[in-house]
């Protein structure tokens, strides 16, 4: 049985019944009009139908959400001139289906150039945001065609790529989006179909797939130069014609450029390394090999950000923020609320916040104990501020 609705063997339907029974009364994400049963299927396929395992990766769904402050980036958070003028992609009509199609034409990136203009926080805010743009799209056509459909189409374009594309700074971001979207967007994925691969795409594709799971690796379908056949017959008469089929813009370009962006190399002006916003009012420490410094900060009023800016002069650094509610609270019971990721911050400032919604003690962690032979030098500047006085 295939695990999707209405063809559910009996073990796997009565492992939706429990897990529907141990999330009695947690409140979803999905809209109400949403159907419980496809929502939570693609947790449980996810995690071969183990119960523990589904309501696990589920529940960390939900603590991402919250970290990541998921409703108000939507609403009210707007990628940076840079991403959304250089990044690629875009979704461009259905397959025959139903389903959307992104396409990403990823040779036309300037990888270094968008590592060196902007933060990793903003460029996982953009890919959540582009995650969520696609779980509309599909909510939308579940609707409109009367039928479930929860899953997407990639192209993924690999014209004009090069050696450049895989630089390593660049794959060490990608690696962390792949792990978000195995993480907590999974079973979203119906196809990939990777068009114009070079030769040296098994050395990219070695870098990034131990952070996909088996079953994405199985949908990946690696094409050369001759691909159109193959897209005319899964996307027909939605293919846009600089992929082989007949859509275009309304001016007549074939790239349907109103919907995908085709990046480009990024101006310097936009690099950030030189434009650290307040580095005359930086601390710089020594955070030794295998070891950590944390930070504490005391938040005794509302509505006020935490917000941080840091860099180190060599090398990554693992970045996190802990709450602390009480003195005595234990540190096995601090809640984790900036998830702790590691920083290519060398090259470029991390810079970001987080609005402390509750009272108490906010710990901010610099991770090196994953380094065993290298200390890193890290410069910071970590202050409380009122809602109103910080740029989000």
């Amino acid at each position: 049985m295939s695990g999707f609705v209405g063809d559910l063997s009996e073990k796997q339907s009565k492992a939706l019944n429990e897990l529907k029974s141990r999330l009695d009364g947690v409140d979803l994400p999905e809209p109400d009009d949403v159907n419980i049963d496809s929502y939570l299927l693609k947790w449980l396929r996810a995690r071969q139908f183990n119960v523990e395992q589904a309501e696990h990766m589920l529940r960390n769904h939900l603590s991402f959400r919250e970290k990541w402050n998921v409703q108000s980036l939507l609403d009210n958070w707007h990628p940076p001139e840079v991403l959304d003028k250089y990044m690629v992609g875009g979704l461009c009509g259905f397959d025959k289906g139903g389903s959307p199609v992104w396409y990403e034409p990823f040779g036309y990136f300037d990888p270094r150039g968008v590592v060196l203009s902007s933060t990793g926080n903003d460029l996982t805010k953009m890919k959540i945001q582009i995650c969520e743009e696609i779980l509309s799209q599909l909510r939308s056509q579940t609707k409109k065609l009367g039928k479930p459909i929860d899953r997407m189409v990639i192209v993924f374009d690999l014209e004009k790529a090069g050696l450049s594309h895989i630089w390593k700074p660049f794959i060490d971001r990608y690696n962390l989006i792949l792990q978000i979207f195995e993480a907590h967007y999974p079973e979203m994925l119906k196809k990939c179909f990777v068009i114009n691969a070079p030769a040296f795409f098994s050395i990219g594709f070695n870098l990034i797939k131990k952070f996909l799971s088996e079953a994405t690796k199985n949908k990946v379908v690696v094409l050369g130069g001759n691909y159109q056949d193959v897209l005319k017959e899964a996307i027909g008469e939605d293919l846009p014609a600089h992929f082989g089929g007949t859509v275009c813009d309304p001016d007549g370009d074939p790239r349907c450029v109103s919907k995908i962006r085709f990046g480009g190399k990024v101006p310097e002006s936009f690099y950030l390394k030189d434009n650290f916003m307040h580095e005359g009012r930086l601390t710089e420490v020594n955070i030794g090999h295998g070891s950590n410094l944390e930070l504490t900060y005391e938040v005794k009023e509302e509505g006020h950000v935490l917000k941080w800016e840091f860099m180190t002069r060599h090398n990554n650094i693992g970045f996190g923020v802990f709450y602390q509610p009480s003195p005595d609270t234990k540190r096995a019971q601090w809640e984790e609320v900036v998830e702790r990721t590691r920083c290519s911050c060398h090259l470029v400032p991390e810079i970001g916040g987080y609005s402390c919604e509750k009272l108490g003690t906010y710990i901010v962690q610099f991770d090196n104990s994953f380094s065993w032979m290298r200390g890193k030098k890290v410069l910071y500047l970590i202050e409380i501020q009122k809602e109103g006085d910080h740029e989000s």
